[in-house]
């Protein structure tokens, strides 16, 4: 590929910084270029000064980067490296870039919000394989929702920020920094430990969005929130299909033990049921900053990758 360089680039090792594609507490994730091989690239740079103010703040990015050092999926982003600028400070965590934007942008841009079934599907069982193999894995990713799935422009999930993933060795662990509060399961809005199960719950709570187009459970505050999310009271529309329904039930049970397990919603029969054909909304690729002239104020409209 070739890129039209801005004048005087920022260099961080042998990488070509382009525009800062997101934002968070602890620093950005900017759009880069590997100047040896030309692969695009989004890396994740965390201030060590920002860390230091969180308990296990630095610990967690270590955890952070040996969990991606693991992971090899098709469905999960890939780890390019990592590494330490003690003088600055920061550390650097190098990332495949993924060109089509997270499945959050993808919903936004659907008409009311919903996903037409068989693209809906097609993105569900790819989140549902980067599960198994995570729990098989002994990983719990603990913070899936639509803005962490992220999507090549020929659809492929990669489910990404593995900020507050952890090793579970057993069933159940108790989560030392939560992803976002609209996705946690009840045991652990009600404190309880929780393990697998939790990211069950958050794909159930994704599918529910991607078809019905808004969150099964809501609140005025965080408090009313959770407690809204604790009684496993919400709604389903009459117009969506029983199987469907049925699937979105079985993945929020209010008792983690009756939820269903990864096996068994791969052999659902609404995943594999035969699904009207629509036309699935179109997942543009995201431009490069390498490829405007330092003088264009044109931005990237959306994150290919996610800061905690």
């Amino acid at each position: 590929m070739n890129y039209k360089m801005r004048d005087n680039p920022k260099m961080v090792k042998h990488y070509i910084l382009g525009e800062t594609i997101g934002e968070g507490c602890f620093g950005k994730v900017r759009e880069a270029v590997d100047s040896k091989t030309g692969r695009r690239c989004a890396i994740k740079i965390l201030k060590k000064r920002n860390l230091k103010k969180v308990p296990d703040g630095e610990e967690s990015v270590k955890r952070e980067v040996e969990i991606l050092k693991k992971i090899h999926h098709p469905n999960c982003i890939s780890l390019v490296e990592s590494f330490t600028d003690d003088e600055q400070e920061k550390i650097y965590i190098v990332l495949d870039y993924v060109s089509g934007g997270s499945l959050q942008g993808l919903i936004e841009r659907a008409p009311e919000k919903c996903l037409p079934l068989s693209q809906a599907r097609s993105i569900f069982k790819q989140l549902i394989s980067a599960l198994e193999y995570l729990h098989s894995t002994a990983i719990v990713h603990s913070d899936i929702k639509p803005d962490n799935v992220l999507l090549t422009v020929d659809g492929v999930v990669k489910l990404s920020d593995f900020g507050v993933a952890q090793h579970c060795e057993c069933d159940e662990l108790k989560s030392l920094r939560n992803g976002a509060p609209a996705f946690q399961p009840p045991e652990m809005v009600s404190e309880k430990c929780c393990g697998p199960n939790a990211d069950i719950w958050a794909a159930g709570i994704t599918l529910y969005i991607m078809v019905v187009g808004k969150f099964p459970f809501e609140g005025t505050n965080v408090f009313s929130l959770f407690e809204n999310i604790g009684s496993g009271f919400y709604s389903i529309p009459d117009w969506l299909d029983e199987s469907l329904a049925d699937l979105i039930r079985s993945m929020l049970q209010v008792d983690p033990t009756k939820r269903i397990s990864i096996q068994q919603i791969k052999n659902h029969p609404w995943m594999s049921a035969k699904l009207k054909q629509e036309q699935s909304i179109p997942i543009p690729p995201n431009p490069t900053s390498f490829s405007r002239s330092s003088s264009s104020k044109h931005k990237v409209p959306s994150c290919s990758c996610i800061i905690t």
